[in-house]
């Protein structure tokens, strides 16, 4: 298991209920980037979500299971979805380091984002998002199946080009069968 103390920050003090204990993103110096979600992509932050269900449920081995209940795929980057990410990296990074593989300096990087885990998600979240979808993979977690999402299929420039192959393959195909 681990060997990192329970952090818990301390979020009583917010002003504006942000969470944050930096006050909200509505007040001036504030950083906590909770009403900044209009510049995160939504698609991946459904994918963050996607990602950190792996290890939630009751079908996770309880060694591995971060909560009992998945969390609602929304699109939203709360603290709570923060939190969990920022915790699954701190058990990535400790494994490592168990292993030989990591350094010190990520673990410390880590624990020092726990003191404001919504803005170091936001800032890093692609890397987030591929780091534990790779630690769940190593682990054999189930993949984390995203939600269908039709309109970002059909503007993908791959799936474009695959149909668009298709219907002139269909076209030229028809056409010499009517000679």
């Amino acid at each position: 298991m681990s060997f990192l103390p329970r952090m818990v920050p301390r979020y009583s003090h917010a002003p504006m209920g942000c969470g944050c204990g930096m006050g909200c993103s509505s007040n001036p110096g504030c950083g906590c980037g909770m009403g900044d979600d209009d510049a995160l992509d939504p698609s991946k932050v459904k994918q963050l979500q996607v990602e950190i269900n792996r290890f939630a449920g009751p079908s996770v081995a309880k060694a591995m299971r971060i909560r009992d209940t998945k969390l609602a795929v929304t699109g939203v980057l709360d603290l709570g979805t923060a939190l969990f990410a920022v915790t699954l990296l701190q058990r990535r990074a400790t494994s490592a380091l168990e292993q030989g593989r990591g350094g010190q300096a990520d673990l410390t990087a880590l624990i020092a984002a726990m003191q404001n885990p919504v803005s170091y998600v936001s800032s890093n979240l692609d890397g987030v998002v591929q780091a534990i979808g790779l630690y769940a993979d190593s682990l054999g977690l189930s993949g984390g199946d995203m939600p269908f999402d039709a309109k970002r299929a059909l503007t993908d420039p791959k799936t474009m080009a695959i149909v668009g192959g298709l219907a002139l393959g269909v076209f030229l195909f028809t056409r010499r069968r009517g000679r």
